[in-house]
């Protein structure tokens, strides 16, 4: 996708994905390319792309992940939502992880939760 959305801009480009395809992206072991998982992340964030990461609901991410193979996720959660800043993942994909957070190429949107109470 970031190959095709380059052809016809320079602009800089955001996709808008939520946590559990991120998650997804940094699970697969891509064996059909020839850098495999490094290749197929490097591909993803591009030099224009920017990802923002949006949350989702811890039991959503908990139920998400049952099918995955373990890559040591671990995350807090914020009036039941989880962002990208609050997921951890295991050494050393952890540290890739941390440097696309770090480096603005992942960008965490936040979600504002507002309660209303209704009284009769």
């Amino acid at each position: 996708m970031t190959a095709l959305v380059n052809r016809y801009t320079k602009e800089s480009v955001r996709f808008v994905v939520g946590l559990s395809l991120l998650i997804r992206a940094f699970n697969n072991p891509y064996r059909n390319l020839e850098g495999r998982q490094l290749e197929a992340l490097s591909r993803l964030f591009a030099r224009n792309v920017r990802i923002d990461g949006y949350p989702i609901r811890g039991t959503d991410l908990q139920e998400a992940i049952k099918g995955f193979a373990p890559i040591g996720l671990e995350w807090n959660e914020s009036k039941g939502w989880v962002s990208a800043t609050q997921l951890r993942v295991a050494p050393p994909l952890g540290y890739l992880y941390e440097y696309l957070l770090a480096s603005h190429f992942l960008v965490p949107t936040e979600v504002h939760v507002r309660v209303i109470s209704l009284t009769a």
